[in-house]
C-alpha cells in the first residue's frame, strides 16, 4: 500500500474519532434528610398502679442515626417538694411500649430503662452500628407505681420528678 494512501486513511480515521459526538448523563437520587421527634404530654398527675403520661414518635434517615435517651432526675422517686410532714419518696420505674415500629437492624431498644441514677440519661432506643434503612417508631411512656405504696401515697404532700426525653440526631 502506497505510504501516501496510508497516512490519508489514518488522518480521515483520526479526524473522525477526534471530532465524534461526546454525550453525557447525570444520574441522581436525591433524599431529603429527616429527623423528626414528636412528644405529647397525657397527664402529669399520678396514681398508684401503671399510668401513660406520654407518647413520642420519631423518624430517621440520616446516615450517623441517632439516639433517644431518658433521665430521671430524682432517681426514679417521686419526692416530696415539703418534708415539713416527715413524708418519704415514692418509687416508681418507667417503662416504654411501642405501638408501631420499623427499626434498622442496628437500633437497640432498652423498655426498661433503670432510671435510679438522678439526673443519669440512659439510653432507650439507640445504634450499636451504621444504619442501612431509615427508622421510625411511636411508644407511650408509662409510669408503674407498685400496689405496695398505696398507703405512701395516702399521705400528705407534694411528690414530684422530672423525666427529660431527648432525641439527639448523630
Amino acid at each position: 500500500m502506497n505510504p501516501l494512501i496510508y497516512g490519508l486513511i489514518a488522518s480521515i480515521f483520526t479526524s473522525i474519532m477526534v471530532v465524534g459526538n461526546v454525550e453525557k448523563f447525570s444520574v441522581r437520587y436525591p433524599v431529603e434528610a429527616k429527623s423528626l421527634f414528636k412528644l405529647k404530654r397525657h397527664l402529669d398527675n399520678v396514681e398508684y398502679g401503671q399510668l401513660k403520661i406520654g407518647s413520642f414518635s420519631f423518624k430517621n434517615n440520616t446516615v450517623d442515626g441517632f439516639e433517644v435517651v431518658l433521665a430521671s432526675m430524682n432517681g426514679s422517686e417521686l419526692k416530696p417538694t415539703d418534708y415539713s410532714d416527715g413524708s418519704g419518696g415514692i418509687p416508681y420505674s418507667v417503662s416504654l411500649t411501642p405501638l408501631t415500629s420499623v427499626l434498622d437492624a442496628s437500633v437497640q431498644q432498652n423498655l426498661s430503662p433503670n432510671l435510679s441514677i438522678p439526673g443519669y440519661p440512659v439510653q432507650v432506643i439507640y445504634l450499636i452500628d451504621l444504619p442501612n434503612q431509615s427508622s421510625y417508631g411511636q411508644y407511650d411512656i408509662v409510669v408503674n407505681i407498685g400496689d405496695e405504696t398505696q398507703t405512701t401515697m395516702d399521705l400528705a404532700g407534694n411528690y414530684e420528678d422530672t423525666l427529660e426525653l431527648i432525641y439527639r440526631d448523630i
